[in-house]
């Protein structure tokens, strides 16, 4: 399965490069199904190689100690586990990052935690 979220990631990489010919800044996010949790994720790597950062990187982390996935669950545990991520090229950096959840929740409305990150372009001043 990793072999085709590979292949599928160099499609996406593909179609965004013929869209933007300019190179402006691109965002890419999603539930790329695949782990971010020290094992091999292809789509990572495929996004990496191609001058993507992961946003998760930045300075100011938020319920990073806690998985991206809740599978539903009323009480989240810490973990790695990570299938949403967000991934940047051409921008000036990431400064925070989000893993939007709260730790015990009884009606939460998706099996994934929301992510979002503030970013800086290319132009703005340093944060």
């Amino acid at each position: 399965m990793e072999t085709l979220r590979a292949r599928q990631m160099r499609t996406v990489l593909s179609r965004m490069k013929a869209v933007n010919r300019g190179g402006l800044p691109v965002v890419i996010g999603g539930d790329l199904n695949s782990w971010d949790s020290g094992r091999t994720c292809k789509p990572c790597s495929v996004l990496g190689s191609a001058g993507y950062k992961n946003a998760e990187a930045a300075p100011t982390r938020i319920n990073v100690r806690y998985p991206t996935v809740n599978h539903f669950t009323r009480t989240l545990r810490p973990g790695r586990a990570r299938m949403d991520m967000l991934w940047v090229k051409g921008l000036r950096k990431a400064v925070r990052w989000e893993n939007v959840m709260r730790v015990k929740d009884g009606a939460r409305p998706s099996d994934h935690n929301m992510v979002v990150a503030d970013v800086r372009l290319a132009g703005s001043p340093p944060a």
